[in-house]
């Protein structure tokens, strides 16, 4: 055994001698990448799919201003078996020069010969657009190809027909360092042959033009897909460390993993952690994580988790013990809270927070910039159809608040009041909402019989001119004996009319009659009423109906 160690077999040598063979060749493939001959047809096509061809042909990529190339402007070409110097000489038509530096094309304006095309102004501009240029190229993995020092270090030359020559590619990969490139890859590529299979998998690959941010919609990048992976908590799986660079169908975690994206379901007992979307389904005992990079586009996925999801782009519906986060829920239940920039049903334990919802309910807190309906103990929304709680906070008054204490910051209503009457002798109220309906608060006490009463109601109002109004109101009061303890089945239901008149800018006198019904339990207090025009009793209640008079003053 030691003996072959030290001494290998011819077999051996073989191999050994075929496969640095098989890498040095494949480096000088891939090197020879970008002295490829051009074979191009193509009808009426925009310029961004030419560009795109030649790169794939040759592997240099275009690094140009957007002033001076019109990337939609379509193209009719039929080039076979030529050079790249012909064939940007058949699109450009001596309108455009290149420089080559590196694998990147650097294109310019060529110079009319003209007295006003040659001035010194004209020098300058187009030194400053080759800066911009070099300042906002970037790769595929948004790094800088060249900075502004480097592109001052080098000597910039404007010739006679106007075409600026750049010096700087020795600055840039000197010789010294390109050696040691070359040895590097001849080295690595060998281990290329350990990966083979990722070489099959199928790729997406975006047109890599520079300084067209502003019409492509979004940057798209490398996909690679695969139909199931496995892992026990990543990197340890299927995918190893590049689950993240793929597109699956179904991913399995005995723990938790980390994928690029999923077209179909996901599970873990723990987390699942997305690099850019999932459309599907996705379960975790603990928390889904998806998009947080969204290249790829948005989400369509339904997310349940013990704890926390979070999707911040595109659709979702999440149920989950503690928080959701989307970007627009279709529907999200949590025990804590729900956020969402778009909602259209929220049903949280704790607080549900939306820019623009349609129903939201909670067991303390919703929170909305517009909302059609909230139902909790507060509510808080900027506009708003419909809210019901305990205190409703809006800003405008074009919808109802159903509440207890109900703020209107613009057109609300908002009154402050004390009255009186033949059985309750002094109250004070407090009235909150809009005009067409608004909630009436009101603490009284009768002297006569020493008895107090709360009661909360209902109004609406009417303005028939600048100072003269009617409010319709229901009341219910509960009776309280000297301790301020409730009177079993004692109480009073009242409707009544109020005119108001405005006798200064904060001031409201009301007067008007009272319709009322007082239930009592017998025995339980001696209530002396004023008088009686109906009565009704049985063996357990007495009912009461007369008609008074309330009047007072409100601000």
């Amino acid at each position: 055994m030691k003996m072959l160690l030290l001494f290998p077999s011819k077999k051996i040598l073989c191999v050994r001698a075929l496969l640095f063979l098989f890498s040095f060749c494949l480096f000088n493939v891939l090197n020879a990448q970008t002295v490829e001959n051009i074979t191009l047809k193509v009808e009426n096509k925009p310029l961004s799919q030419v560009f795109h061809t030649i790169t794939q042909q040759t592997g240099y990529r275009f690094s140009y201003s957007s002033q001076i190339i019109d990337m939609k402007r379509k193209i009719s070409i039929d080039i076979q078996d030529k050079s790249l110097d012909e064939t940007l000489e058949l699109l450009f038509c001596d309108t455009i020069s290149y420089k080559k530096t590196g694998k990147y094309l650097i294109l310019f304006l060529i110079k009319e010969n003209s007295n006003k095309n040659n001035s010194p102004d004209r020098d300058i501009l187009l030194r400053e657009e080759t800066e911009n240029i070099f300042e906002n190229t970037k790769t595929a993995n948004n790094d800088l190809i060249y900075n502004k020092e480097m592109f001052h270090s080098q000597k910039k030359v404007v010739s006679d027909n106007g075409i600026i020559q750049l010096n700087c590619h020795d600055s840039i990969l000197t010789t010294k360092r390109k050696k040691k490139m070359k040895s590097f890859l001849t080295t690595i590529s060998f281990l290329t042959l350990m990966t083979a299979y990722n070489l099959s998998a199928q790729e997406i690959i975006s047109v890599d033009t520079v300084g067209q941010q502003k019409e492509n919609k979004q940057d798209r990048i490398q996909e690679k897909k695969r139909a199931v992976q496995m892992s026990f908590v990543y990197p340890l799986g299927t995918s190893w460390i590049h689950s993240p660079e793929y597109v699956f169908n179904f991913s399995l975690h005995v723990i938790g993993g980390v994928t690029g994206k999923v077209k179909g379901a996901e599970w873990a007992s723990v987390f699942n952690v997305n690099k850019y979307s999932v459309h599907g389904f996705q379960a975790a005992g603990v928390f889904n994580l998806t998009g947080v990079n969204s290249q790829t586009g948005s989400s369509k996925n339904v997310q349940l988790a013990g704890v926390f999801n979070c999707t911040p782009t595109g659709k979702s519906t999440q149920l989950a013990g503690g928080v959701n986060i989307a970007d627009t829920g279709n529907f999200q239940s949590a025990g804590g809270v729900n956020v969402a920039k778009k909602s259209y049903t929220q049903l949280a334990g704790g607080v549900n927070i939306t820019r623009d919802g349609l129903f939201q309910m909670a067991g303390c807190v919703n929170i909305a910039d517009k909302s059609a309906c909230q139902i909790t103990a507060v509510n808080v929304t900027k506009k708003g159809r419909f809210q019901m709680g305990i205190v409703n906070v809006r800003d405008t008054a074009d919808g109802i608040s159903l509440g207890v204490i109900n703020i209107v910051k613009h057109g609300g209503l908002l009154e402050a009041g004390i009255e009186g009457s033949e059985f309750i002798h002094f109250s004070v109220t407090f009235r909150s909402g809009v005009q067409k309906l608004y909630t009436v608060l009101s603490i009284g006490y009768n002297y006569s019989d020493k008895f107090g009463a709360t009661g909360i109601g209902l109004g609406t109002a009417f303005l028939w001119k600048n100072r003269i109004g009617l409010n319709l109101e229901l009341m219910h009061y509960q009776l309280l004996k000297d301790n301020f303890k409730a009177y079993s089945y004692n109480r009073l239901v009242q409707f009544r009319p109020l005119l108001n008149i405005s006798i200064a800018n904060h001031f409201k006198m009301f007067l008007g009659p009272t319709a009322n019904l007082l239930i009592q339990s017998r025995n339980t207090m001696d209530v002396k009423l004023p008088y009686t025009i109906w009565s009704w009793n049985n063996s357990n209640t007495h009912l009461n109906f007369w008609v008074g008079v309330t009047g007072g003053l409100k601000f």
